[in-house]
Order: structure tokens, then sequence, then C-alpha cells
């Protein structure tokens, strides 16, 4: 019984392909908020590491 090779990945360039983000490659939060600029990215970070920090604190 012999197996067919499909082909290899090079990189994950290959997996990605060459053609650039569309508008809808972006991460959306569970509220809906588009994570589509850095700043927008790192005020969601912060959220979270606010919300964490009473929790960590014993609070």
């Amino acid at each position: 019984m012999s197996i067919d090779s499909v082909g290899s990945t090079e990189s994950a360039r290959d997996l990605a392909g060459d053609q650039p983000p569309t508008d809808d490659d972006v991460s959306i939060t569970r509220d809906g908020r588009r994570l589509d600029t850095p700043a927008k990215v790192i005020a969601f970070v912060d959220e979270i590491n606010a919300s964490r920090a009473p929790a960590a604190s014993g609070a």
C-alpha cells in the first residue's frame, strides 16, 4: 500500500499565502470590539491586566 504525498510546507508564509490581510483578518472580542490597531490591542490588554490585578492581590 502506498500513500501519495500532498507536498511539504516551507514556511508559515506558504500556509498564509502572499495576499495582504483583509478587513476581516483581525481579532474581535466577545463584546464585538475589533482589535484592528495597535492602540486598541494595548487598551484591551490593559483592561485584562486591570481586571486581573485585584484577583492576584486576593481582593
